[in-house]
């Protein structure tokens, strides 16, 4: 059941709060109880179209302009990627409509048990949070910490060689990954009204989907929405504990519902558009090893005790320096 409160949008922020809206487009994270029934699809080998806001026009990254986002060279000395990380992910948009612009960021951070076998990898861990944040503007969009700290399990796979300079490189596969409803492939369109069945309440609030803030002068209120992010990242080790890199992605949203009829009444009207930042290493990838220290019972990593969620959101401030 939505909850309907009604607000007062002033005719002064509109644009900007349209802008807010449109700026969603890029919030994302791992469906269900991970894996494909969990709601995270098999992507095609490369996106047919960008997708975005509405299931238009939407976002879509382009290649770096430098291979890796980095400045730092590689470390060729490091040949195995077996152990517990701590991976960041930031996505960057630019969002324009009703002739405003704000540039947004959606930062991903994720704790995951990385194995390898000769060149092939598989990743297996969980969300610990999401952050948005957005320039430009007098609205903020925020992710609620019941969305945020939403502990999603992710299963990645990839590979980690040594390409034909010499420099050891990171390839996760691309993948596509669906919040606040299950699908079940080759399904791969979003639900768009709240009766349909395929929706969850994924942040565990009583309301469809995922729960997402708006607040701004004279603006407040929900928006409840189903998401997808598809992803594709290269990255190299620039220290045996660290590696930096590059992400494409592709992001589409869409509103099933709000807290506020004059919400729902401008988001249907605001039209715009949203494309990935120009700046194209504005988004990136960043991936730090920590330590496998023991647990209470006797186990080490994400599921030992000893490395949680908590700890990555304790140690974020400072793990990514």
């Amino acid at each position: 059941m939505i909850r309907t409160r009604v607000f007062h949008v002033p005719g002064s922020s509109r644009a900007v709060l349209a802008c807010a809206l449109l700026a969603l487009a890029s919030s994302c994270d791992s469906g269900g109880d991970g894996g494909q029934d969990a709601g995270a699809v098999d992507a095609p080998a490369a996106p047919d179209a960008p997708i975005g806001v509405d299931g238009g026009g939407g976002v879509e990254a382009a290649a770096p302009t430098t291979p890796f986002c980095t400045s730092k060279p590689a470390d060729p000395s490091v040949t195995t990627l077996s152990g517990t990380w701590v991976a960041r992910v930031a996505a960057a948009q630019v969002v324009s409509a009703l002739g405003a612009e704000m540039r947004n960021q959606t930062i991903l951070d994720l704790l995951v048990d990385i194995s390898q076998q000769g060149t092939q990898l598989v990743a297996e861990g969980r969300y610990c949070n999401r952050e948005q944040i957005s320039q430009g503007g007098l609205i903020s969009v925020v992710l609620p910490d019941r969305w945020a700290h939403t502990e999603t399990p992710v299963h990645r796979t990839g590979t980690f060689a040594v390409g034909t300079d010499g420099v050891p490189v990171l390839e996760w596969d691309m993948l596509s990954e669906v919040y606040g409803a299950v699908l079940v492939p080759p399904d791969n369109t979003l639900p768009t009204s709240i009766e349909d069945p395929r929706i969850v309440d994924e942040d565990g609030d009583g309301n469809p989907g995922i729960t997402i803030a708006v607040t701004g002068i004279g603006i407040a209120g929900n928006l409840y929405v189903v998401q997808m992010l598809t992803t594709a990242i290269r990255a190299i080790p620039v220290a045996p504990d660290r590696l930096e890199g590059a992400l494409t992605f592709t992001s589409q949203q869409n509103v099933l519902g709000t807290s506020s009829p004059s919400l729902t009444l401008l988001y249907s009207s605001s039209g715009g558009e949203s494309r990935a930042d120009p700046v194209v290493c504005n988004s990136g990838f960043t991936m730090v090893r920590v330590p496998e220290v023991q647990g209470n019972d006797g186990g080490s990593g994400v599921d030992g005790g000893a490395i949680s969620c908590e700890w990555v959101r304790a140690h974020a401030a400072t793990l990514f320096l």
